[in-house]
């Protein structure tokens, strides 16, 4: 709030998360809380998100970095949008749409007081550096098809700025290079392209 009565912009950066329903709810009421305050302020300062998101990493390694940055990981190996039974004949851009659509009522019920995680014993090893080093043991080369990549997260945001007219460069990603800084910065190159995520995925 001072940030913004002073008039200066404030960015939301995020760490990452495997399911793009939470992520969404998270957004969504994140979004409205500033827009609220906002609208209360005379629209002083703008607010922007950068969403944090797994690079191109094998499974078993984001398993480790997660544990370590206490994230669950219970999309990890499977998608949300598999879960989504009753849509199977949907491809995965139009699940994703659903999703972001389905959001207003989804946002209802979880709109409720968050846990907090203050007070509670840390682990001695915090942050993303922490994390990386701890995970950085030698492994064998991974296969493309033991890649995990952030398929479902990316889709699911373009759908939700579609659906909720997000201002331009009000919500964008960083990549997390857990699995190299190269495969990350590829990925990155393939997204200011267009030639990924595909439509037909």
């Amino acid at each position: 709030r001072p940030a913004l009565e002073a008039g200066l912009g404030i960015t939301v950066a995020t760490q990452f998360c495997f399911d793009p329903r939470q992520l969404l709810l998270w957004l969504h009421r994140t979004r409205l809380a500033f827009q609220g305050l906002q609208a209360e302020l005379g629209l002083r300062g703008a607010v922007s998100f950068r969403v944090g998101l797994p690079g191109p990493t094998s499974a078993k390694r984001l398993r480790r970095i997660s544990e370590i940055c206490k994230v669950p990981t219970s999309f990890l190996e499977s998608s949300r949008f598999d879960s989504m039974r009753e849509m199977r004949h949907l491809d995965r851009q139009a699940l994703a749409i659903a999703l972001a659509a389905d959001l207003p009522l989804a946002f209802e019920a979880w709109n409720s007081p968050q846990p907090s995680s203050l007070g509670k014993p840390r682990s001695a090893a915090v942050g993303p550096s922490a994390a990386v080093a701890a995970a950085a043991k030698e492994e064998p080369p991974q296969t493309a098809a033991e890649t995990w990549l952030p398929e479902d997260l990316l889709l699911a945001l373009a759908a939700y700025c579609e659906c909720f007219e997000n201002l331009p460069g009000e919500v964008s990603v960083h990549l997390y290079p857990f699995g190299g800084l190269r495969p990350a910065l590829e990925l990155a190159a393939k997204l200011r392209e267009g030639d990924w995520p595909r439509d037909d995925a």
